[in-house]
């Protein structure tokens, strides 16, 4: 195995495979060297930050290898004035500050002028990417230096390349031509003229005899806004833009915000009472969670945030969002949260599923799953998968309908107390035992909504006979958490529904 080499984070290699199958790409903004804190460190795909960081700043080139096409070059002038540090290790960063590739190189000690030696060094990485395409250059001319060779190379390209037109001044007339174009423009312009501005006199006095015309037209026209790229001072206003006009109209704040305003999602989402604290902790992890500023509309992404536990009976980031023990409802919320100042992602439980009380520092949030809360900081076992959301404990613990009679109309059962109000659709498993003095085809019908259901399906071939079914299904409840049930008169038995468990909409639903 080499003893330098270079290789893409964890961190890195999930935004380039994210760019590539979204057609974008990676922005590349800064590198950073480190001393390695005397050693040389070697690199690691879980890294977050350097070793010992001794210098961060901007890229000054990003280039495909001409001889690799897989690869590309990254560089960094170090100029005179900066050092006093040796460079063992290197790390190159996004404009969002994540670190997305990380090298090691032999010891180079970089020194200052004061030392009695100065040179600007440049620090160079080679890397190996799935796709070249996906990445980009994100960069501040102002700030950043170039190499000799790179200016040389660009300044003989613009000259060979303006030398190398057949015409490069097709700007300036020739002696000639330009004594013929402005004898025929004088012509052109007496004779077209009207008779009162055909003379130098008509024409000073139709400008108000100003000796500066021309600076007082330029700037009076200096006050307007070009036709092209205008930009405009003060609060310019424009009509609100309906929802699908897709014309070139121009787009005010109020429309922008409206449409680009990001939806906080958790994507992938998976979690489990926890395995030491079952009774008050609960532990996820997701692919992806989209969290947004209640307070600005922004949103920010974070992508394979890890495992994370939220303990109901602590207060503050990874425990709830109040003092008080959140009192006995039929439900807790879990929320992602993000601290823009800290870069830290937690937990939070709320008794509020649309407004957490967001602990200082925190301006980000997404709702995440619910789960049953029995009071006094104890939740029920549950599992969450995505949007689902299943019970762990036995059914007949969260059964809503015992042995239910034949009935006609349908009859009401309230699931209430074991689906949340913010759930869309309620996971139930039912079961049918049924007899009767003669054949028939016996139905358990669900209805919800006006919409029928029927997830128990039968046929009682001989009389006496009895019979038994079952069946899971999903359905949605009503605004009370309710469903209605009938069974086919004619038999004699009961229905038996229990709670398996609900839907919730999180950005998997």
């Amino acid at each position: 195995m080499s003893t330098y080499f270079a290789i893409l984070t964890d961190v890195g290699e999930a935004k380039l495979a994210n760019a590539i199958a979204l057609g974008r790409t990676i922005k590349l903004a800064t590198l950073a060297v480190g001393d390695g804190n005397g050693n040389l460190p070697m690199p690691s795909s879980t890294q977050k930050a350097l070793v010992h960081e001794v210098r961060r700043a901007g890229l000054n080139q990003l280039t495909v290898d001409p001889a690799n096409a897989s690869q590309i070059i990254v560089e960094q002038v170090l100029p005179e004035d900066v050092g006093g540090w040796w460079i063992r290790e290197i790390g190159i960063y996004d404009e969002a500050g994540d670190l997305c590739a990380v090298a090691n190189c032999p010891p180079s000690y970089k020194p200052l002028m004061v030392e009695g030696s100065g040179r600007t060094q440049v620090v160079r990485v080679v890397l190996i990417v799935a796709s070249t395409g996906a990445v980009e250059l994100k960069i501040d001319p102002s700030v950043v230096l170039a190499t000799r060779k790179y200016a040389d190379d660009k300044v003989t390209e613009a000259v060979m390349a303006h030398e190398a037109k057949a015409n490069p001044h097709p700007q300036y007339l020739s002696k000639i031509d330009g004594e013929n174009k402005i004898a025929a423009a004088i012509a052109a312009l007496v004779d077209s003229s009207p008779e009162t501005l055909n003379t130098l006199a008509e024409l000073a006095e139709a400008l108000g005899r100003d000796p500066h015309f021309a600076t007082t037209i330029t700037n009076a026209l200096a006050l307007k806004a070009p036709l092209a790229s205008p930009e405009f001072t003060g609060a310019p206003k424009t009509p609100n833009i309906t929802f699908g006009d897709d014309s070139q109209r121009l787009v005010n704040a109020h429309t922008l915000i409206e449409a680009t305003q990001g939806r906080a999602s958790v994507q992938g989402l998976v979690g489990a009472n926890n395995a030491a604290s079952p009774l008050n902790k609960f532990t996820v992890s997701a692919l992806a969670v989209t969290m947004r500023n209640p307070a600005t509309g922004q949103t920010i992404t974070r992508y394979g945030t890890g495992t994370l536990t939220a303990d109901l009976s602590v207060v503050g980031a990874n425990g709830r969002d109040q003092v008080a023990v959140i009192s006995g409802t039929s439900a807790v919320h879990l929320h992602y949260i993000f601290n823009p100042i800290t870069g830290v992602t937690a937990l939070l439980w709320s008794a509020s599923a649309s407004a957490p009380m967001l602990p200082a520092g925190f301006a980000f949030f997404a709702y995440a799953t619910t789960v049953r809360y029995q009071g006094a900081n104890v939740i029920t076992a549950m599992m969450a998968y995505g949007s689902k959301i299943f019970y762990t404990i036995d059914s007949s613990a969260t059964r809503v309908l015992s042995g239910g009679a034949v009935t006609s109309p349908p009859s009401f059962v309230d699931c209430s107390q074991y689906v949340p109000s913010n759930a869309a659709r309620a996971i139930l498993r039912g079961e049918l035992q049924i007899s009767s003095s003669s054949t028939a085809t016996f139905v358990l019908q669900i209805q919800v909504f006006n919409m029928q259901f029927v997830p128990i399906k039968f046929s009682i071939a001989t009389a006496n006979t009895a019979m038994h079914g079952a069946g899971i299904f999903e359905i949605p409840l009503d605004n009370a958490g309710r469903f209605s049930y009938a069974i086919t008169a004619g038999a004699t038995g009961g229905a038996y529904v229990d709670v398996m468990g609900y839907v919730i909409p999180n950005g998997d639903c």
